[in-house]
């Protein structure tokens, strides 16, 4: 199963994309103590102001928590959206050296074909996997509703891109994806590809009823 949320850091309106927020389908809020715990760990960013938003759905209330923290001196603000993938288990999953030895492998990943891992929490049968997100969605969604527009030479661009990401992700202590397909590559504003849903596949494979869509 997987949800998307925001986080949002209010500030400068210039900084401020309602269409970017509002572009994530959302199919339930997460209940407040798991956004407590996302919340602890992205505290050591430099943010002055967090706060975790689900619009309103058919069946759900909006829930919004918000974390200010004083940093003593003015600084610019920003807003950054990230990808909140969960994963539901049959029961409570154990996190071996193993696991977090892949979990740290995942974090010192940088390239610029690779969306970058930020953190990830767990709750009792449960995995929360936080990623930035991209406004141009997957290159699933882009072959489906833009293939007209994606000409050889950004097709090209794009076949390049996903080679150098999973080149440099071979080429790493992670090794391998172990689940790449169209739905798995991000595209950003500027059409730049970027490989993401990798890594934890101890974890898994201990998944409970496993969507088609993850």
């Amino acid at each position: 199963m997987i949800f998307h949320m925001t986080i949002q850091v209010c500030g400068d309106e210039k900084l401020f994309n309602k269409d970017l927020i509002s572009a994530f389908l959302r199919t339930r809020p997460p209940d407040s103590q798991m956004v407590e715990s996302i919340l602890a760990l992205l505290q050591h960013y430099d943010w002055n102001s967090i706060s975790v938003v689900v619009e309103n759905t058919t069946k759900w209330q909006a829930t919004a928590l918000s974390l200010e923290r004083r940093t003593g001196q003015k600084k610019a603000w920003s807003c950054d959206i990230y990808i909140f993938q969960e994963i539901i288990f049959d029961k409570t999953p154990a996190l071996d050296c193993e696991t977090i030895g892949e979990i740290r492998q995942m974090r010192r990943l940088q390239h610029d074909n690779i969306n970058p891992f930020i953190c990830a929490t767990t709750e009792p049968a449960r995995i929360c996997i936080i990623t930035e997100f991209q406004s141009r969605k997957s290159l699933m969604d882009a072959l489906s509703t833009t293939k007209n527009d994606l000409n050889c030479k950004l097709i090209a661009s794009l076949a390049l891109e996903l080679a150098k990401g999973m080149l440099y992700i071979h080429s790493s202590d992670l090794r391998c994806h172990g689940n790449l397909k169209s739905a798995n590559c991000l595209l950003d504003s500027n059409w730049t590809l970027k490989i993401w849903d990798f890594g934890l596949h101890k974890l898994r494979n201990a998944v409970k009823n496993p969507s088609k869509n993850e």
